[in-house]
């Protein structure tokens, strides 16, 4: 499981390399936001056991959200019509939300 300081350490690390090249990048930026926003979570002192059952707990709602059953019944009348229909349902079902929440619970758990 990551901790805070090493999480310390890649935030130094991109630092490092952005003050010795002078440039810095949109990715390095959001990088670092990323990490920035990993400490404060794990300044909550989670614990291993909460975070896998938050990742259980995560992929069960992502997979129910997800079920072709829902998406039939939400794309009926006008919703048929849109562009990307199963992009629409997954946004408006928050489903990529959800799937950043346990990319970054299984980047901890790392």
């Amino acid at each position: 499981m990551r901790t805070i300081e090493s999480i310390d350490a890649q935030i130094k690390e991109i630092r490092k390399i952005v003050f010795d090249t002078q440039k810095t990048t949109p990715k390095q930026k959001k990088e670092v936001e990323y990490l920035l926003q990993v400490k404060s979570y794990l300044e909550t002192k989670p614990s291993e056991d909460f975070i896998n059952s938050e990742i259980v707990r995560l992929e069960k709602l992502i997979k129910k959200r997800s079920s072709t059953e829902y998406f039939n019944m939400w794309c009926i009348g006008d919703r048929a019509q849109l562009k990307n229909p199963k992009k629409s349902f997954e946004d408006e079902m928050d489903i990529p939300h959800f799937e950043l929440q346990l990319k970054t619970l299984r980047f901890i758990l790392e």
